[in-house]
Protein backbone atom coordinates (compact mmCIF):
# COMPACT_ATOMS: atom_id res chain seq x y z
CA UNK A 1 0.00 0.00 0.00
CA UNK A 2 3.08 2.50 0.62
CA UNK A 3 4.16 1.73 -2.59
CA UNK A 4 1.64 3.02 -4.63
CA UNK A 5 1.55 6.40 -6.49
CA UNK A 6 -0.63 8.34 -4.51
CA UNK A 7 2.04 7.91 -1.05
CA UNK A 8 4.97 8.20 -3.26
CA UNK A 9 7.62 10.81 -1.95
CA UNK A 10 5.11 11.49 1.52
CA UNK A 11 5.03 8.09 2.96
CA UNK A 12 7.64 6.15 4.43
CA UNK A 13 7.23 3.15 6.16
CA UNK A 14 10.17 1.98 8.62
CA UNK A 15 10.28 -1.24 10.82
CA UNK A 16 12.08 -0.66 14.42
CA UNK A 17 11.75 -0.77 17.68
CA UNK A 18 10.95 2.60 18.90
CA UNK A 19 12.45 2.15 22.14
CA UNK A 20 15.83 1.85 20.54
CA UNK A 21 17.51 5.28 20.30
CA UNK A 22 19.47 3.78 16.89
CA UNK A 23 16.20 2.95 15.10
CA UNK A 24 14.71 6.22 16.16
CA UNK A 25 17.84 8.21 14.99
CA UNK A 26 17.63 5.72 11.84
CA UNK A 27 14.25 6.98 11.00
CA UNK A 28 14.71 10.37 12.02
CA UNK A 29 11.66 10.75 13.99
CA UNK A 30 12.55 13.67 16.16
CA UNK A 31 12.19 15.54 12.47
CA UNK A 32 9.25 13.56 11.20
CA UNK A 33 5.82 15.35 10.91
CA UNK A 34 4.03 12.44 12.23
CA UNK A 35 4.95 9.06 14.12
CA UNK A 36 1.99 6.46 13.82
CA UNK A 37 1.99 3.46 16.64
CA UNK A 38 -0.19 0.63 14.83
CA UNK A 39 -0.99 -1.91 17.39
CA UNK A 40 -1.52 -6.17 16.55
CA UNK A 41 -3.57 -7.81 19.14
CA UNK A 42 -6.20 -10.72 18.22
CA UNK A 43 -7.50 -12.76 20.66
CA UNK A 44 -8.81 -12.68 23.83
CA UNK A 45 -9.21 -9.95 26.33
CA UNK A 46 -5.91 -10.13 28.00
CA UNK A 47 -3.22 -10.42 24.59
CA UNK A 48 -5.07 -7.22 24.06
CA UNK A 49 -4.41 -5.73 27.35
CA UNK A 50 -0.94 -6.65 27.20
CA UNK A 51 -0.27 -5.32 23.60
CA UNK A 52 -2.22 -2.22 24.73
CA UNK A 53 0.59 -2.20 27.68
CA UNK A 54 3.64 -2.38 25.10
CA UNK A 55 1.81 0.15 23.43
CA UNK A 56 1.76 2.67 25.96
CA UNK A 57 5.28 2.28 26.68
CA UNK A 58 6.18 3.00 23.05
CA UNK A 59 4.01 6.28 23.26
CA UNK A 60 5.82 7.30 27.00
CA UNK A 61 9.45 6.23 24.90
CA UNK A 62 8.33 8.53 21.67
CA UNK A 63 6.97 11.60 23.59
CA UNK A 64 10.14 11.16 25.64
CA UNK A 65 12.28 11.22 22.73
CA UNK A 66 10.25 13.27 20.12
CA UNK A 67 8.39 16.24 22.31
CA UNK A 68 7.34 17.86 19.38
CA UNK A 69 5.91 15.39 16.74
CA UNK A 70 2.81 14.12 16.84
CA UNK A 71 1.70 10.77 17.35
CA UNK A 72 -1.07 8.63 16.18
CA UNK A 73 -1.64 5.50 18.36
CA UNK A 74 -3.74 2.48 17.41
CA UNK A 75 -4.81 0.61 20.76
CA UNK A 76 -7.49 -2.25 21.35
CA UNK A 77 -9.25 -1.41 24.79
CA UNK A 78 -10.92 1.81 26.10
CA UNK A 79 -9.05 1.69 29.13
CA UNK A 80 -5.40 1.92 27.46
CA UNK A 81 -6.71 5.04 25.35
CA UNK A 82 -8.48 6.91 28.35
CA UNK A 83 -4.22 5.90 29.66
CA UNK A 84 -2.37 7.82 26.56
CA UNK A 85 -5.04 10.84 26.94
CA UNK A 86 -3.83 11.06 30.54
CA UNK A 87 -0.26 11.38 29.80
CA UNK A 88 1.39 14.33 30.99
CA UNK A 89 2.76 15.27 27.42
CA UNK A 90 -0.01 13.78 25.02
CA UNK A 91 -1.78 16.91 23.31
CA UNK A 92 -4.58 16.74 21.64
CA UNK A 93 -4.39 20.30 20.72
CA UNK A 94 -0.66 19.68 19.20
CA UNK A 95 -1.99 16.80 16.45
CA UNK A 96 -1.76 13.63 18.86
CA UNK A 97 -4.38 11.31 18.28
CA UNK A 98 -5.52 7.86 20.11
CA UNK A 99 -7.79 5.48 18.44
CA UNK A 100 -9.42 2.55 19.98
CA UNK A 101 -10.59 -0.30 18.14
CA UNK A 102 -12.95 -1.85 20.59
CA UNK A 103 -14.89 1.83 20.82
CA UNK A 104 -15.32 2.12 17.22
CA UNK A 105 -16.73 -1.67 16.66
CA UNK A 106 -19.38 -0.66 19.41
CA UNK A 107 -19.99 2.71 17.52
CA UNK A 108 -20.40 0.96 14.28
CA UNK A 109 -22.91 -1.54 16.66
CA UNK A 110 -24.79 1.08 17.50
CA UNK A 111 -25.01 2.70 14.48
CA UNK A 112 -25.98 -0.46 12.62
CA UNK A 113 -29.09 -0.84 15.39
CA UNK A 114 -30.55 2.58 14.75
CA UNK A 115 -30.10 2.06 11.04
CA UNK A 116 -29.85 -1.53 9.86
CA UNK A 117 -28.03 -2.66 7.05
CA UNK A 118 -24.84 -4.86 5.91
CA UNK A 119 -22.29 -3.28 8.27
CA UNK A 120 -22.12 -6.24 11.10
CA UNK A 121 -21.15 -9.19 8.59
CA UNK A 122 -18.17 -7.07 7.99
CA UNK A 123 -16.74 -6.96 11.21
CA UNK A 124 -14.74 -9.46 12.97
CA UNK A 125 -16.20 -9.80 16.51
Amino acid sequence: MLGGPQFSGHVKGIIGAVLSEKDLHRAKAKSAARIFLFSTATGSASTAKTKDHRTITRVLALKHSCPGVPVCVQVCTPEAAELILELPNWSTTGGDVCVCLESIKLSLMAVNSILPGPLLPYMDT
